[in-house]
């Protein structure tokens, strides 16, 4: 006979990991959807359930992907409203939506270094430096006295 695990039953099913990946997805943050909402787990609850349920983790990582390119879409309506009378508080609010997009998606909102591997001349061929020992009266070298 198997023993029982024990504790409470789990809350977790796919409809409410749906509703709040949904919430996520929209804007909302982990804190904001365990606090405000009450038919939300706690934040402890909801980080178990990430370790316990992959499927839980991978509709994470797609809520939090769909939540950068929103993010994205507001940058641009904060921009679009911006007044001469709110210009200073748009400014804090687009750069903090810049920096949480860029985190989220680097590969499609984070800035971009770009490397030249090219040498000066465009050759990408390395400078080659060689030191030669030159002895007065060598035929090969000859030296200017000057």
């Amino acid at each position: 006979m198997a023993q029982s695990k024990g504790g409470r039953p789990t809350k977790y099913n796919e409809e409410l990991a749906d509703r709040m990946m949904i919430e996520i997805a929209s804007g909302m943050s982990v804190r904001a959807l365990c606090e405000d909402l009450e038919w939300t787990p706690d934040k402890k609850t909801f980080y178990t359930w990430m370790f316990k349920h992959p499927e839980f983790l991978h509709k994470y990582d797609v809520a939090k992907a769909a939540q950068a390119h929103w993010g994205a879409e507001l940058i641009e309506e904060i921009a679009d409203n911006a007044t001469p009378e709110t210009v200073q508080v748009d400014k804090l609010r687009l750069e903090a939506r810049k920096w949480t997009t860029a985190r989220l998606l680097p590969k499609k909102y984070g800035d971009r270094t770009q490397l030249d591997h090219n040498s000066s001349d465009g050759s990408f061929a390395p400078t080659v430096v060689q030191n030669v020992i030159v002895r007065p009266g060598d035929a090969d070298y000859p030296v200017s006295n000057s």
